[in-house]
Formats: structure tokens, sequence, C-alpha cells
């Protein structure tokens, strides 16, 4: 009757010690692995098949194993759809093998069970701040990020957004901290300064 909520670990040892397969001492890095190969052979508890909706926060942070987990509970409930929420562009967990693609190209991964909605509309910022994310990110970010198409629902321009061109590093650095300072001086928060 009521949302589960919880990580992939937790899933996978709720699946594990439901299934009375979870071990006396559980090896974290085995915990999504093991309860995907039992899932694959036994099918797991028998909610899963019940399963209606599955949401995924912070997606663009899955990896090989969650991805694996994700497709055989998909498997086990035929009229389950999935939920990924998340920015590509935020993906921080490379070094684990976490990858964006699987947010940015959810069919391919999931199939039609999984439905794209970009959300486009910046509410927090001002224009000016998301074109300068905008000019930072474009070289780097994934041709099918949303990031391209981000736009401010507030259009006001933003007074603290600058632009310092400077000749070489130390002369960056001395038109940064003069900058700062000033700020500082004129009453600024540190913690409304950004570089």
């Amino acid at each position: 009757r009521f949302p589960w909520i919880g990580s992939f670990h937790q899933l996978a040892r709720r699946i594990l010690h439901e299934s009375k397969a979870l071990p006396d001492k559980v090896n974290l890095d085995r915990l999504i692995p093991d309860a995907t190969a039992l899932l694959t052979t036994t099918g797991g508890p028998p909610w899963i098949g019940t399963l209606q909706f599955i949401a995924v926060d912070e997606a663009q942070d899955l990896d090989d194993s969650q991805h694996c987990l994700l497709l055989e509970l998909l498997r086990r409930a035929p009229s389950c759809r999935l939920l990924l929420v998340g920015d590509p562009d935020q993906a921080i967990y490379g070094f684990r093998r976490a990858s964006p693609r699987f947010l940015l190209h959810p069919q391919h991964y999931f199939g039609p069970r999984c439905d794209t909605v970009t959300l486009s509309a910046n509410h927090r910022s001002a224009q000016a701040i998301v074109e300068t994310a905008q000019a930072i990110m474009r070289v780097a970010a994934d041709p099918q990020s949303p990031c391209h198409t981000l736009q401010a629902a507030r259009q006001e321009q933003h007074p603290a957004v600058r632009h310092l061109l400077a000749n070489s590093q130390d002369d960056e650095a001395r038109r940064i901290f003069e900058e700062v300072r000033t700020l500082l001086a004129l009453g600024l928060p540190p913690t409304e300064i950004a570089i």
C-alpha cells in the first residue's frame, strides 16, 4: 500500500533477506550482483512481480550493477514503469564506473517502459547565471545533455556575474584576489562568492 524507499544496497539486502539468501557476513560489493543473480534464478520474493513503479533519484550516477538489477526487476514485473531523475552534468561517481549514459539514453538501456521528460526551465538562477554555466559546460557536456537547451525562468540579469580577463596565471590570481577582497569589503558573505 505504501511506497518503499531505500538505496540500491538496501533493496538488494531486502531481496536477499526475504529470500533467505543473505549471508551472515555481508559483502557490500556483492550485495547488488548477488540480489540480481537471485532474481535471475529464482525470481525473488513474490512482491517483485507486483511492482508498478520504480523511481531512481540521482540516476546520473547509476553503474552497471545497478543497471542490471533494474533490468531484472523490470523483467520480473511486466507492468512496472521506471522513472529516472537526475542531471547528467552532475555525475560525480565516474571513479566507481558510474555513468550518466543510462540517464541520457534511457530507452536504449531500459526499453520503452522508461519515458524521458526534460525539465528545461531553471527556476532558481537568473539568465546571466544560466548562460555562464552553459558557456562553461558547452565544451564538456554530452550533446544530449539538457544543459544545451536550459532556459532561465527568471529573465532578469544578475549583477554579480562578472567575467575577468587576464594575461597570465599570476595576473588571473591577482585579479580574482582583488575582486574577492572588494566583495568582502562591501559586506558580501564568503558563502555567496563562487569562482
